[in-house]
């Protein structure tokens, strides 16, 4: 509708009696509602396209930039929207759509301080405004508690990796910002499962904190661990770094590592470890990810493991999209001769596609599904190739820009020392705000 309007605007008007032709401004609102379209139907190259056309005919106008800015802050560009609304700035350094854009720029950029004066000044201003409300909605949502739970259960037959009928159950809670950068956290666990040479338990609890500013976040925490033999305790520190728009490094230590397999626990098995991550996002629709772990496990085994992800999206509709994935796994252990799931070499390949239909969305109120297939291989040192097959569905739910939850189920195939196990499991995740 909106491109009918538009093509239906002439760009110039022929007044009778006056030399110059004029801009048509009716021409412009149409142009701007025509990207604008692009936009909110998740066609962000297409609308990053027509502004930029327009911005580079137009450079003095603030309405394109702003409209520009609010594309790249879309697309996971928060420090190119930045610069473009500095420029809008010199021009109109108070315009509602230029101040909010910044509030909401700043937001992605974790100045805090930035936002709170952005989102004071507008809602005193334009208090009405549901531009200037939307501002102030996201600012007092960052300003809240945060509850996480996660939650898994396997029911298949049993594999040497996660046993049989594997639980797992944490929960975490992150107070308000403190100071603006801080928030203190604290949370519990549990993970479970039955082995051939029997049960399994793993409880923890732990506290810490949580250090938020541009560019940079950090976590440290302790923790304490009983595997049924006495409590002990741990530590864990993460640092995270953007380098620009795309790139992202980080690094972790952990001494009672919790990735440590729930088997080796069982068995009087402890492990420490590091790990280190890169990632690169072209924009919303093109990813990789690699990261690696090393653990070193106290009965001499020094485990090695490398992950490679990588996504792509191949088809966008306003409710509906098709992403491809890749995922390329490594895995070396020093020892093989131990009590739980620990081969020499393995490598794995497994493509995947991923379909995601929005089922309902008004506003912050979003309800969608999706289904993953994947089929690739996976080889072993000493038990030579196999196949791997995987499948999962999932449903997500979010509303008030304060509760999210998430639900599904998956299944997956692949051999283990050459025999074939079948794993099939639930998940659930829940974030609330309050």
């Amino acid at each position: 509708h909106i491109d009918g309007v538009n093509t239906a605007r002439p760009i110039w008007l022929y007044a009778a009696g006056q030399p110059e032709r004029l801009a048509n401004a009716a021409r412009l609102e149409s142009e701007t509602a025509a990207a604008s379209a692009r936009l909110f139907a998740d066609d962000l190259p297409e609308a990053e396209r027509r502004l930029s056309q327009m911005a580079t005919t137009a450079p003095g106008n603030v309405g394109i930039r702003t409209s520009r800015a609010s594309v790249w802050r879309s697309r996971a560009w928060p420090r190119r929207a930045e610069a473009d609304l500095k420029i809008a700035e010199t021009q109109a350094p108070r315009a509602l759509s230029v101040e909010v854009e910044q509030g909401l720029t700043a937001l992605d950029l974790s100045e805090w301080r930035q936002v709170e004066a952005l989102s004071d000044d507008i809602i005193t201003r334009f208090p009405e405004n549901l531009s200037a409300r939307r501002l102030a909605r996201l600012w007092d949502v960052h300003n809240k508690a945060e509850l996480r739970i996660e939650g898994e259960y396997g029911f298949g037959g049993g594999s040497p990796l996660t046993g049989n009928r594997d639980r797992g159950l944490q929960a975490v809670l992150y107070s308000p910002p403190i100071a603006y950068d801080w928030r203190v956290f604290a949370g519990a666990g549990h993970a479970g499962s039955r082995f051939p040479e029997g049960k399994g338990d793993h409880d923890w609890t732990f506290a810490g904190i949580d250090y938020r500013v541009r560019d940079l976040s950090a976590e440290a925490e302790v923790s304490r661990h009983r595997y049924g033999d006495g409590g002990k305790f741990g530590g864990r520190l993460a640092v995270a770094v953007d380098l620009d728009d795309h790139s992202q490094i980080g690094v972790a230590g952990e001494i009672l590592s919790r990735d440590t397999p729930l088997r080796a626990l069982r068995n009087g098995v402890r492990a420490d470890g590091v790990s280190a991550f890169y990632r690169w996002r072209a924009h919303e629709r093109r990813e990789v990810r690699v990261s690696a772990q090393a653990l070193w496990l106290d009965d001499g085994n020094a485990r090695l493991t490398t992950l490679t992800q990588a996504t792509q999206r191949v088809y966008t509709r306003p409710l509906f999209r098709v992403d491809a994935g890749f995922d390329l796994s490594a895995g070396f252990n020093s020892r093989s001769n131990v009590a739980y799931y620990s081969p020499d070499a393995e490598v794995a390949a497994l493509p995947t596609i991923t379909f995601t239909q929005i089922l309902h969305r008004r506003y912050q109120t979003v309800w969608d599904h999706s289904l993953t297939l994947g089929a690739g291989g996976l080889w072993q040192r000493d038990f030579g190739t196999g196949a791997i097959l995987s499948a999962g569905y999932r449903q997500s739910f979010t509303t008030n820009d304060v509760f999210t939850v998430s639900g599904g189920i998956g299944a997956l195939y692949r051999p283990y020392d050459g025999d074939y196990e079948p794993d099939f499991r639930a998940s659930l995740n829940l974030t609330y705000r309050f």
